[in-house]
């Protein structure tokens, strides 16, 4: 875990899961009209009381349709990442899918304006303009060595 006790202090108190889904040579992402604005990859805040890989499945369901059959924990860390109410640190579980039933589709059209998988030089494009969520990019891919641009 990283981190000193200043940066304890801005550690958002709902932790994170996200999901590396990738079908083929194509990763699923989806790109963000809301805070933080951008291409990422399915994640969002735990609920309370919930346990991560039960959160990682309700995520993945809320923002793609698919229903998640078998994942695996690849990390499990404390990263910066903004939040409202001044946070500006997650812990953060990410969970590679392994298995899954469905077809990737648009759910919440008012925050996301498309759900796809994506060829790793289209995602690398927006990496390049700088149009990429920061905690995927510069802290979980990069960890993860998932991605070559970065």
């Amino acid at each position: 875990m990283a981190g000193d006790e200043n940066k304890r202090d801005k550690l958002c108190p709902r932790n994170s899961v996200g999901a590396i889904i990738k079908k083929d040579d194509k990763y699923l992402a989806l790109y963000r009209k809301v805070f933080p604005k951008g291409l990422a990859f399915i994640a969002g805040h735990m609920e309370e009381g919930e346990e991560p890989e039960d959160s990682l499945k309700r995520e993945v369901k809320e923002e793609s349709g698919l229903i998640v059959k078998d994942c695996k924990l690849v990390l499990h860390d404390i990263f910066p990442n903004p939040c409202k109410g001044g946070y500006n640190e997650h812990k953060w579980w990410v969970y590679e899918i392994n298995s899954w039933e469905g077809e990737p589709e648009l759910m919440e059209a008012n925050k996301h304006e498309f759900v796809k998988f994506m060829q790793l030089a289209e995602i690398a494009s927006y990496a390049e303009k700088n149009d990429f969520d920061p905690a995927w990019l510069d802290h979980i891919l990069p960890t993860l060595k998932l991605l070559p641009f970065k």
